[in-house]
C-alpha cells in the first residue's frame, strides 16, 4: 500500500484521478490481484468487464492501470475513474462488469447490493456479499461469480 501511496501523489497531473486519496480512511486494500490457481494470471478491466491477462504488474502497477484495484471500507471495489465492480445477476458464473459508482468515493456509506465486495486475505477469497459467491478463475481471461468451495480456482494473492 505505501508504494502506491507514494505514488498516488505525485499523480495529480492525470486530472480524472486526481479526487482518489489511497491514504485516507475510505480504501482498506490497493493492488493487483493475481490468480493462485495459476500465478500467470493477474485480473484486469477489459471494456468494462473483469478480465485476467497473462501479465502481471506487481510492483510496476501506476495508478490508473487496469490491474489496480481499491477495496473501499464500505464494500465498493474501484476500477477506475467513477468505476465499481459489479455483479448485476444472481445466476451462477455470471462475469463480472464495471458500472458506476453507487457511491461517491468519499462517502462512508454502503453502495448497492450488485457492488458490495469483500476481500479476505486469510482465504485469498474475493466474495461477493449479497449473493455469497466468489470470484473464480475460470480459465485464461475469464473469471466469473460461482459458489464459494476453497478451491484453488477462487483465491487471489492481493499484491500492494
Amino acid at each position: 500500500k505505501q508504494w502506491y501511496q507514494r505514488r498516488v501523489r505525485v499523480q495529480h497531473v492525470h486530472k480524472h484521478f486526481s479526487f482518489i486519496h489511497f491514504d485516507g480512511p475510505y480504501f482498506s486494500r490497493v493492488g493487483e490481484l493475481q490468480s493462485v490457481y495459476d500465478p500467470r494470471f493477474c485480473a484486469q478491466i477489459t471494456k468494462r468487464k473483469l478480465t485476467t491477462e497473462a501479465v502481471c504488474r506487481g510492483d510496476h502497477a501506476f495508478f490508473h492501470d487496469s490491474h489496480l484495484l481499491a477495496f473501499a471500507v464500505n464494500g465498493a471495489v474501484h476500477a477506475g475513474y467513477n468505476q465499481c465492480l459489479d455483479v448485476n445477476s444472481v445466476e451462477e458464473g455470471v462475469e463480472v462488469t464495471t458500472y458506476g459508482c453507487h457511491v461517491v468515493t468519499g462517502d462512508m456509506s454502503p453502495p448497492g447490493d450488485t457492488q458490495r465486495c469483500s476481500y479476505d486475505e486469510a482465504t485469498g477469497e474475493v466474495r461477493h456479499e449479497s449473493t455469497g459467491r466468489c470470484l473464480t478463475f475460470t480459465g485464461p481471461y475469464v473469471v466469473a461469480m460461482m459458489a464459494c468451495s476453497g478451491e484453488a480456482t477462487q483465491k487471489w494473492r492481493l499484491s500492494e
